[in-house]
């Protein structure tokens, strides 16, 4: 049976800045966040890892290469395993969302949203969840780690 490891990128400055990150380029692990990165890849260093995934969105990428590098393992990006894309939400700063009308709805209703020009949550589970099931059949006997965001993370164990 496979073993997956989900791991949530490290910390960066736009979620001490209180601001929805999303899909956005370029967003990179701050200090404590590489911190955060290295002592995963620690923890990890006894377990028998094979493969190590990681979305493509730059803090993934970067807490991901960290165990990976540890293992001398090639780093896979997966699309499927990305952020939820959250269309005219991102890069705003959350206490402004919370002013919008669907703010309630993501509260007390997610299973009913679809972020403005975005992804409905149920398409980000429905694709996260067919991803880890790919790999599984790709690793069915393998551990390995997969380097997602909170909120995909959250949706994959619902």
């Amino acid at each position: 049976m496979t073993t997956i490891y989900l791991v949530r990128h490290g910390e960066n400055d736009w979620v001490k800045k209180n601001r929805l990150a999303g899909w956005i380029d370029g967003v990179h692990l701050n200090e404590n966040g590489r911190k955060q990165a290295r002592s995963v890849a620690k923890r990890l260093a006894p377990l028998p890892i094979s493969a190590v995934y990681s979305s493509p969105v730059t803090r993934c990428v970067e807490t991901a290469e960290y165990i990976a590098r540890q293992r001398q393992l090639d780093l896979i990006e997966l699309e499927d395993i990305g952020e939820v894309r959250y269309g005219d939400w991102e890069g705003k700063k959350v206490k402004k969302l919370t002013k919008e009308k669907l703010w309630f709805v993501v509260q007390f209703f997610p299973s009913r949203l679809r972020f403005p020009n975005g992804e409905a949550l149920r398409e980000v589970q429905f694709r996260a969840v067919q991803a880890l099931e790919r790999l599984c059949t790709r690793h069915p006997e393998d551990s390995i780690v997969v380097v997602s965001h909170a909120d995909v993370i959250k949706l994959v164990l619902a």
